[in-house]
C-alpha cells in the first residue's frame, strides 16, 4: 500500500486528479480507523479525515519526492489531531482497545478504558504506542514521524508495553 500510495500521489503532484481521487479511497479506511484509534468519534474521524485530504492536497508542491509518502503523511495526520484534540470539547475519548474489554466480559460490572490506561503513560511513550498499533508503522516510520532515532523509538515502545503491563496488573485487570 505504502508505494502505491507514493505512486498515486506523486501522480498528483504532476497534474492528474483522478490519482488524488484514487488516493483518497485508498488512505481514508487507513486514516479513519487511526482517528478513531487516537479517541475521536466517528463525526469527529470523518472531519479529520477531510481536514487530512486538504491539507496533503495544499502540500502537494512542497512535498519532497525523496521522502518516503506514508510517514510524511502519518505526520500530518498526527499534527492535524493534536490541533483539533487542543480544542476543548471537540474530540472525545474514547475506549481504544475492545480487545482488551472483551478479555475482562466475564465481569460485566467492570469496564476497561484503555484510553485512561493509556493517558498514564508520558506523551512520548504513548505517541510510540499509538503510532506503533493504531497507525500500524514501522519503526523506522515513527523514528522519522517523531524526529528521533529508531533506536529511541524502539526504546519508547519497550517502556511503554513495560508500563502498561505493570499499570494493568496494579489495577487487577
Amino acid at each position: 500500500m505504502n508505494k502505491e500510495a507514493s505512486d498515486l500521489y506523486l501522480n498528483f503532484i504532476n497534474g492528474s486528479q483522478k490519482a488524488f481521487t484514487a488516493l483518497i479511497k485508498l488512505l481514508t479506511p487507513r486514516f479513519y480507523r487511526l482517528f478513531r484509534h487516537l479517541g475521536a468519534e466517528a463525526d469527529d474521524a470523518e472531519d479529520l479525515c477531510q481536514e487530512f485530504f486538504m491539507a496533503i492536497y495544499r502540500a502537494g508542491g512542497s512535498f519532497s519526492q525523496e521522502r518516503d509518502f506514508m510517514p510524511w503523511a502519518y505526520a500530518i495526520a498526527r499534527n492535524i489531531y493534536l490541533k483539533e484534540a487542543g480544542r476543548a470539547g471537540k474530540v472525545k475519548i474514547i475506549p481504544l482497545f475492545e480487545w482488551i474489554a472483551a478479555k475482562n466480559a466475564h465481569n460485566e460490572d467492570e469496564n476497561i478504558d484503555i484510553s485512561r490506561l493509556l493517558a498514564k503513560l508520558s506523551k512520548e511513550k504513548r505517541e510510540v504506542f499509538e503510532l506503533k498499533h493504531f497507525g500500524g508503522l514501522k519503526f523506522d516510520e515513527i523514528a522519522q514521524i517523531l524526529k528521533i532515532p529508531t533506536g529511541t523509538a524502539k526504546s519508547r515502545m519497550f517502556a511503554a508495553v513495560s508500563d502498561l503491563k505493570e499499570i494493568i496488573s496494579r489495577s487487577g485487570i
